[in-house]
């Protein structure tokens, strides 16, 4: 996830670094929001059995009962979006 996410955002951050720190607040609610929400629905998705994470695509960290990689990858995608917009 970070490999393929790495390249775009630091694009981002060297053409953008100065407008993304002016509205580091603002970015960062706009980041949080959302990545929480997905957080909590994936969670709840994985619980119910709507989805599974197989053992052999995971590393079997769950922190707060979401698969690590999971968390991330929305994380990521959220920052992608917010930061690509902010720009």
């Amino acid at each position: 996830i970070l490999a393929w996410a790495a390249p775009p955002l630091a694009g981002m951050w060297a053409v953008g670094a100065a407008k993304v720190w002016a509205e580091r607040r603002r970015v960062l609610v706009a980041v949080a929001v959302p990545t929480l929400y997905l957080w909590a629905i994936d969670r709840t998705a994985i619980r119910r059995a709507i989805w599974d994470i197989r053992d052999e695509t995971s590393l079997g960290l769950e922190p707060l009962g979401l698969p690590v990689e999971e968390a991330v990858f929305f994380w990521i995608t959220t920052t992608l979006g917010v930061v690509g917009l902010a720009l």
